[in-house]
C-alpha cells in the first residue's frame, strides 16, 4: 500500500470555514436535549469534537453541547472531568493512561487517533534551515527540543535508538513548552524540534525550520501509537447508558464525516486550535478510530512500552479503560 499524502486544503479556506460553520437543520428540541459540556484543548487530535459541534451532530443526538476551552495541559482536562466541570473530553491517551492509574477505575475511552505509517502523523521532525540536518540520523551532537511529559521523552528516546544513537550521550533533549518551542528554534536554542502538529507548521510557516521527517515516529519506535482519545468518567459510562450512546453516535458519525470531507473538517482547526490560514494548509487530518474500532492489542502494546521505558510507574491492564471490551 503506498502512503498517501498529507490532506492539505485544496480550495479557498474562506469558502472552507464558511461550510465548517454551517450547520444541518437536524438538531432535536433544544428544550428536551440533554446538557453536554465538553472539555476541550486549542489542538488538532480534538477535531472530532470540532466538527460536531460545527456539523450539528451533537444535537441531532439530542444533546446541548457547551464546549469549554482549557488554556493549559491534558492534566488540566482530567482535572476538570474529575471535578464534575466537564461531563467529556478528549486529550492525549498517554495522559489517560497516567491518570487512569493514579485514580483506578475512574475513566472509560470511547475514540481514538493514530498514528502509523500509512496515516498522518500527529508528530514531525522539523529542523533549522541552517543545521545541515537531513535526517534523524543527523541529530548527532545536536540539541532537540520536544513536548514536556514523560511519555514524549520516552518517544524522542525512542527514535534516537532506531538510528543507532544514544540519547544520552550523543543528542541533547530539552523539553519545552509550546508556545517556546518556535522561539527556541528561531534562536539556536534548539537545532531541531520533534513536534507534535501544529507547532511543525508554525516553525516552517515562520521560516525558523524545515520539514525533515513527517513521520518521525512510526515505525521507528512503533508501528500503531494510539496518540489520543475521547473520555468520559467511568460513573457516567455505567449508570447514563442512553447518554454516553449519544454521546458516542455523534463523535461516530463525526469521525465519518472526516473522513468524506477532509477539506471542511481541516478548516475548524482555523475556528479552534488559533491556526492561521496560512498555517492550516500545511496540517494533516489524522486517523481515528470509531467506537468498535478500537484496536485493544495496540493500546496494550503502547501502554507496556510506556511502563517498560518508565513513563507508567507500574503496569497496567488497558481493558479497564473500556468497560464493553469483550
Amino acid at each position: 500500500m503506498k502512503t498517501p499524502r498529507f490532506i492539505l486544503v485544496q480550495l479557498s479556506l474562506i469558502l472552507l470555514i464558511a461550510g465548517c460553520d454551517k450547520q444541518p437543520d437536524t438538531a432535536k428540541n433544544p428544550a428536551t436535549n440533554e446538557m453536554l459540556r465538553v472539555a476541550y484543548l486549542p489542538i488538532i487530535p480534538d477535531l472530532p469534537l470540532f466538527v460536531a459541534q460545527e456539523q450539528g451532530l451533537f444535537q441531532k443526538h439530542g444533546l446541548t453541547p457547551e464546549l469549554k476551552k482549557i488554556a493549559g495541559s491534558g492534566n488540566q482536562v482530567i482535572e476538570t472531568l474529575s471535578r464534575g466541570d466537564a461531563d467529556f473530553a478528549y486529550l492525549a491517551y498517554s495522559t489517560v493512561l497516567e491518570a487512569e492509574q493514579q485514580a483506578p477505575g475512574s475513566f472509560a475511552v470511547l475514540h481514538h487517533n493514530v498514528d502509523a505509517k500509512e496515516f498522518p502523523s500527529l508528530y514531525a521532525l522539523v529542523a533549522s534551515p541552517k543545521s545541515g540536518i537531513r535526517s534523524v540520523s543527523d541529530l548527532k551532537g545536536k540539541t532537540i527540543g520536544t513536548f514536556p511529559g514523560a511519555a514524549m521523552l520516552v518517544l524522542t528516546k525512542l527514535m534516537l535508538t532506531a538510528e543507532g544513537l544514544d540519547p544520552g550521550k550523543d543528542v541533547r533533549i530539552t523539553q519545552l513548552a509550546p508556545p517556546a518551542q518556535v522561539a527556541a528554534l528561531q534562536t539556536d536554542q534548539v537545532a531541531a524540534l520533534l513536534a507534535l502538529e501544529p507547532n511543525g507548521a508554525f516553525a516552517v510557516h515562520a521560516g525558523a525550520g524545515k520539514y525533515v521527517d513527517r513521520w518521525p515516529l512510526t515505525p521507528r519506535v512503533a508501528k500503531t501509537i494510539p496518540t489520543g482519545g475521547s473520555v468520559i468518567l467511568r460513573k457516567t459510562f455505567e449508570t447514563r447508558a442512553d447518554y454516553v450512546k449519544k454521546i458516542v453516535a455523534a463523535i461516530d458519525e463525526a469521525i465519518d464525516y472526516i473522513r468524506a470531507h477532509p477539506e471542511t473538517a481541516v478548516a475548524c482547526y482555523v475556528k479552534y486550535c488559533d491556526v492561521p490560514e496560512a498555517v492550516a494548509k500545511q496540517l494533516p487530518v489524522l486517523h481515528y478510530w470509531k467506537s468498535t474500532e478500537a484496536d485493544l492489542q495496540v493500546c496494550q502494546d503502547y501502554a507496556d512500552l510506556l511502563n517498560r521505558e518508565g513513563a507508567l510507574r507500574a503496569p497496567l491492564n488497558v481493558r479497564t479503560l473500556y468497560p464493553d471490551a469483550k
